[in-house]
């Protein structure tokens, strides 16, 4: 193993014993959500950079991911298609809550839309049917519409109050009255299975994702077919916008999110990690403001970790080797291939004494934290520091494996601190117990 991939492992491991959640750790306002029908889960990512944060279950509730809706509580809303559930996870932690429906009234359920009664709509695919169900309770208030040939996941409510229904098999949109159900549209032509309807942000046009044809099409309010945006994006199934206009889309053959610009039509190369995502069907950008943990709960522990250099009875190490780490999870959803390192700095430990050394550090510029230092004394008695006083404390021959132990900066310090382990090679494993800036809830990252 070369020095890097001890660092990943290192550092996530550190990671994952200061109980620091991924979400905590972003500086994004969006996550976003990309759900896998066969890999049956719902994939958490940084909106921002595309990075992975997590699965967003980890007990095998979902089976057959579908859509994923904001409710009017806040809360997330998970369609299940193949045990027919909807599922809700807390819109803060994204913690599981709670089995918000089943039931024989909702057969393979694809699509959830919140209507602006407040009640949930599902696209209960096999019945081809739409059925309300009560949005504070999830109980069924019966069939809302009938003969739709495949509703899909995109189902969603418009800006003027109608329910649009893709017919995943009938090849059309359904436009529905949004408070009786009456079919009031059937939008055709150049629809050979469509998936999702998205409305542009701040408009009545809508975009329609056709997974046969590979085509994003562009319709007006009153549902006229204006154009193609694009006609190459192969199996396309989910779409979203984020919340700067940009339009990102995925397919299901192959799980990661990709943007199409809107103007040329031009598909970006992947935007989102590959996270083994199979047989992607739908995309929620969510907001991220307000998921930290409670106040009560101190989320900005920073634990930085590096092989350093010995020189005499100093400890070194430069940027690019003390490193924290972000990107992990905890137990069977941990993949060393999901952590991300960031440097923190510089550092230097000096052994002044057998149970006294001088630290300092420089974290390269970031005025968050900036450069500094401050004498360290050692915690309990081991045999490196038994051994030292044995023989007494000498600048020249006292030997560099007094620091291995446990460090900190005294009374003043107390809830930070080192752990030194040094090593046969010229080497000492060095980990620091520490927080982020005094003023922010998250640690910086310096990349």
């Amino acid at each position: 193993m070369n020095n890097q991939a001890k660092l990943v492992v290192l550092a996530s491991v550190l990671l994952f014993a200061a109980d620091v959640s991924a979400l905590e750790l972003i500086d994004c306002d969006q996550l976003m959500l990309i759900s896998g029908h066969t890999s049956d889960n719902v994939s958490v990512f940084n909106a921002c950079d595309g990075k992975f944060l997590q699965n967003l279950d980890t007990e095998g509730r979902i089976d057959g991911a579908q859509a994923t809706r904001i409710g009017p509580d806040g809360n997330l809303y998970v369609a299940s298609e193949a045990n027919g559930k909807i599922l809700r996870y807390d819109g803060k932690t994204l913690a599981y809550i709670d089995e918000f429906a089943a039931g024989t009234s909702i057969n393979e359920p694809t699509g959830l839309a919140f209507g602006p009664d407040g009640n949930l709509y599902v696209a209960s695919f096999a019945d081809d049917k739409v059925i309300k169900l009560a949005g504070n309770t999830g109980q069924s208030l019966g069939e809302f519409a009938s003969n739709i040939d495949g509703p899909d996941a995109g189902m969603v409510f418009g800006p003027d109050g109608r329910l649009y229904v893709p017919a995943f098999f009938g090849n059309n949109i359904s436009v529905l009255e949004g408070q009786t159900g009456a079919l009031l549209n059937e939008i055709t032509g150049q629809l050979r299975n469509p998936r999702v309807v998205a409305f542009e942000p701040g408009g009545g046009n809508f975009l329609v994702s056709v997974s046969a044809t590979g085509r994003i099409s562009k319709y007006s309010s009153a549902g006229v077919f204006g154009s193609n945006i694009t006609s190459s994006f192969t199996r396309v199934s989910g779409m979203a916008f984020r919340n700067d206009g940009a339009l990102f889309a995925i397919s299901s053959e192959f799980g990661r999110a990709r943007e199409v610009d809107l103007e040329t039509g031009v598909i970006g190369s992947p935007f989102s990690e590959n996270n083994s995502i199979s047989g992607a069907t739908f995309i929620t950008f969510m907001d991220f403001e307000g998921m930290a943990a409670p106040a009560a709960v101190n989320t900005n522990q920073l634990w930085v970790v590096g092989l350093a250099d010995m020189t005499g009875l100093t400890i070194s190490l430069d940027a690019d080797a003390f490193v924290f780490a972000t990107g992990g999870l905890f137990g069977d959803a941990f993949d060393p291939a999901k952590v991300t390192l960031h440097s923190f700095g510089s550092l230097a430990i000096e052994l002044t004494d057998c149970a006294e050394a001088s630290l300092t550090f420089n974290t390269e510029g970031n005025a968050a934290i900036g450069s500094g230092g401050y004498p360290l004394q050692k915690i309990g008695i081991n045999r490196s520091l038994t051994e030292c006083q044995a023989l007494g404390f000498d600048a020249t021959t006292t030997s560099i494996d007094a620091l291995t132990g446990a460090w900190f900066g005294g009374p003043a310090r107390d809830g930070e601190g080192f752990f030194i382990d040094v090593l046969e090679n010229n080497t000492a494993v060095v980990s620091w117990f520490t927080y982020g800036a005094a003023d922010t809830n998250t640690p910086f990252v310096s990349e």
